[in-house]
């Protein structure tokens, strides 16, 4: 240990008043020293080290003093200078009935042991930066994508776990709490976003249980909302279901429940052909959303606000298609389609764009080389690397296109796409949905 430590203040003064667990308090915050570290040094059980920081523990004589001077460093000058112990500070009062006596804590002591549980790791501006860390991974999710992001997104959950790992006030613990599962929450949504189920699942579980801890119920909404995602698209459809059910349940009238019923439910039950469950899901979201008065524009599809109108209606779109209605689909595409083109959503432009054009397949009369075209289109409306619901969708544009497969249109969109894959989306691990088409009751 440097010198300059032993002339500090505080650690001159604790030693003038033989208080060797404050000592070993400030030499371990100085060193970042773990009392087994200490105890090693010193050549003594860990317990001792821990009762002596406790105030359990006290050396009162030069001679147990030194044992700690070698393995410490304490110069023989700082030794040699101690005054002699008052009897108040010795452990038979000489005369006097001491604290410890009576099984008092001594008055310094006490003043550590308080110190000690109330010193923080965490001061409220650093709250401030997380929370302003959390904003920006969604605020610039739909123009960087999970490539970009996810490295971000992790290093900010460990630097959460680390503080979490140390001591905080009770308010400032559940604040981290909130941050931590919303860190988990959007690394769960990328690893949807990137075919990386497994990951999703993790995070995904990760988070509700963070913000079930601290029954922030819009957030355990949101969470059960991306384990539906991931679900839907590798299609497990009931299962999607039942987890959206699941988070509606949680607050059937919390604004969150708008996407858990038109993502998640409404869209699992168009995809096993349940139109009646399935259009009341569409209905129930438009009622809430009427309610709450959500906004009208395209929310970003990872935020943790509730859904905007117009996302909510591109999803709608979503569930139409699987019900085979192509007008529904194009009356909800136009009605939305101001805001889709004036929202920075490269995403959700590809989305609603082969939502219709694979309604212009399943028309009475299909329009089959306009339907390429959009396709063509989606896959040319970003620069940003597609997720995995835009590589699904593409793909599945080329299968229902599969009748007209000996036109050229479908070709060019074809090798179009297979160029657009290894291009662009190489690093998605996809797994195309093979759900049997069980209803739901």
């Amino acid at each position: 240990m440097d010198a300059t430590f032993w002339e500090l203040p505080e650690v001159v003064a604790a030693l003038q008043r033989w208080d060797l667990g404050a000592v070993v308090r400030f030499y371990r915050r100085h060193t970042g020293l773990s009392q087994a570290a200490v105890a090693r040094l010193v050549s003594i059980d860990q317990a001792e080290v821990s009762r002596l920081e406790n105030g359990k523990k006290a050396i009162r004589d030069r001679h147990q003093l030194r044992q700690w001077a070698v393995g410490l460093g304490i110069p023989d000058q700082l030794i040699l200078a101690l005054p002699t112990p008052s009897p108040d500070q010795s452990a038979s009062g000489g005369g006097r009935t001491s604290s410890a006596a009576l099984g008092l804590d001594d008055p310094a002591t006490i003043a550590h042991q308080l110190s000690a549980i109330t010193t923080v790791n965490v001061e409220p501006a650093d709250l401030a930066r997380l929370e302003q860390a959390v904003e920006a991974l969604v605020s610039s999710y739909e123009a960087s994508g999970p490539q970009a992001l996810a490295p971000v997104g992790s290093q900010l959950r460990a630097a959460l776990h680390d503080l979490l790992a140390g001591r905080q006030h009770p308010r400032q613990r559940q604040a981290l709490y909130v941050l931590a599962a919303r860190a988990a929450g959007l690394l769960g949504y990328m690893a949807v976003n990137a075919g990386r189920p497994a990951s999703a699942k993790a995070y995904c579980a990760e988070a509700y249980q963070l913000a079930e801890a601290v029954q922030d119920v819009d957030l355990m909404a949101w969470v059960r909302g991306t384990q539906s995602l991931e679900a839907y698209y590798a299609g497990r459809y009931l299962e999607a279901y039942d987890l959206a059910d699941a988070g509606v349940r949680l607050a059937p009238d919390n604004p969150q429940a708008i996407r858990l019923l038109v993502n998640g439910q409404a869209r699992a039950l168009g995809k096993i052909n349940d139109r009646r469950g399935a259009e009341r899901a569409v209905g129930r979201a438009l009622a809430l959303a009427e309610r709450v008065g959500t906004p009208p524009g395209l929310t970003p599809c990872i935020s943790f606000e509730p859904y905007g109108l117009a996302r909510t209606l591109a999803n709608a779109t979503t569930v139409y298609l699987a019900l085979g209605d192509a007008p529904k689909v194009l009356g909800y595409a136009e009605q939305i389609d101001h805001h889709v083109h004036e929202a920075d959503s490269a995403w959700s432009r590809a989305l609603v764009t082969l939502d219709v054009a694979a309604s212009y397949l399943q028309r009475s009369k299909p329009e089959v080389e306009r339907a390429m075209e959009l396709g063509r289109e989606a896959l040319r409306s970003g620069e940003t690397n597609p997720i995995r619901s835009v590589v699904q969708r593409a793909h599945e544009l080329r299968s229902l296109a599969e009748p007209w497969s000996r036109l050229d249109a479908v070709a060019e969109y074809g090798t179009e796409l297979a160029q657009w894959r290894a291009e662009k989306a190489a690093y998605i691990v996809e797994a195309m949905p093979s759900a049997s088409a069980a209803r739901i009751p």
